[in-house]
């Protein structure tokens, strides 16, 4: 009987399987088995000083170590001083350290100690706001400035440049925010919308940028809805060809934070061959336009809403620059 490619492809499949568990059985380390050796090196070298969470098998062909897992770690009393780290389930229990991932990095011990005093000046920064009725919250990617009282807009922007003038005074690379760190602006009352200014590092020299919408409120998105409804309302009235092109930005006026600057790029309507070639990855010029739209944060209300034509290489950073005077002489 001749001996089919499919019976020899299928012979392949269950010897690979086979070889896999072997292997397995033979060499891998469980989670469960990884957890209990990755707990004897913190009692032996922390004492009751760390625990951990999210352990889980890290596998992959960058290490091509099938007892490699992934966990993080941190500080029972102060979960602030977290790590996430990799190690060796096989090696970990006799470890005094724990290698760094990289060359010229720094092992787990170096790192620990580090997110300590990361922690410390995180602390000592908020305690000089807080008397400014600030309370920050640090994050990994970026700080919420989080207002406890109502503060006008030339108080609020006082308190930032406070805020910069502490930060300066630190290393940033350090601190771990190399080139950019939204400050987020919340406010004590109920339904107001958080800001963001961005902080931004060129030449070793950090400064602010401009007020925006903070795209991850919770409530951002409806917020959003109603300005595209309100937009996508006048362009079928006016310019019936176009529509939105769902790439947009934001400004708020920094001596007002309750007009807002919103600026939403258009596309013309396709026809159903220009949809179908799209389909087939077939490149359609998008951009035809932009529409923009003066807003009142305050009082959910249109100010000024208008569509202007352009060629489709027009960036966002040029609309802006051209857009920003206007609408604050006007605002």
């Amino acid at each position: 009987m001749e001996i089919g490619f499919k019976e020899v492809l299928l012979g392949i499949v269950i010897l690979l399987v086979v070889t896999f568990y072997s292997l397995k059985a033979k060499y891998m380390v469980s989670e469960k088995v990884a957890a209990k050796n990755f707990e004897t090196f913190l009692e032996a070298n922390y004492g009751d000083l760390l625990t951990y969470t999210d352990l889980r098998r890290f596998f992959n062909t960058g290490n091509m170590n099938p007892n490699c897992f992934r966990v993080s770690v941190y500080q029972k009393k102060e979960p602030r001083v977290e790590l996430f780290i990799k190690f060796d389930a096989k090696t970990i229990a006799t470890q005094t350290d724990i290698v760094p991932d990289y060359p010229d990095g720094l092992t787990f011990h170096a790192r620990y100690l580090d997110r300590i005093k990361l922690v410390e000046i995180h602390d000592v920064i908020s305690a000089k706001m807080k008397p400014l009725g600030i309370a920050l919250l640090w994050d990994y990617d970026e700080v919420f400035f989080n207002l406890e009282e109502r503060f006008s807009e030339a108080e609020v922007l006082e308190k930032l440049d406070y805020f910069l003038s502490l930060l300066k005074a630190e290393d940033s690379e350090f601190l771990g925010y190399y080139h950019e760190l939204p400050l987020v602006i919340t406010y004590p009352y109920k339904n107001a919308i958080p800001l963001v200014r961005e902080l931004v590092q060129e030449d070793g020299i950090w400064s602010f940028k401009t007020l925006k919408l903070y795209r991850g409120a919770v409530h951002f998105e409806k917020e959003r809805e109603e300005l595209t409804n309100a937009l996508q309302n006048y362009l079928e009235k006016s310019y019936p060809t176009q529509q939105l092109y769902n790439h947009f930005d934001t400004y708020v006026n920094p001596h007002d934070f309750s007009k807002l600057l919103y600026i939403e790029f258009t596309e013309a309507k396709k026809t159903k061959k220009e949809t179908e070639e799209q389909q087939l990855g077939r490149w359609v010029s998008p951009v035809t336009g932009y529409t923009l739209m003066y807003w009142n944060l305050h009082k959910g209300s249109v100010k000024q809403v208008s569509f202007v034509a352009t060629d489709n290489t027009i960036a966002m950073e040029d609309v802006l620059a051209k857009e920003i005077p206007r609408f604050l002489a006007l605002a």
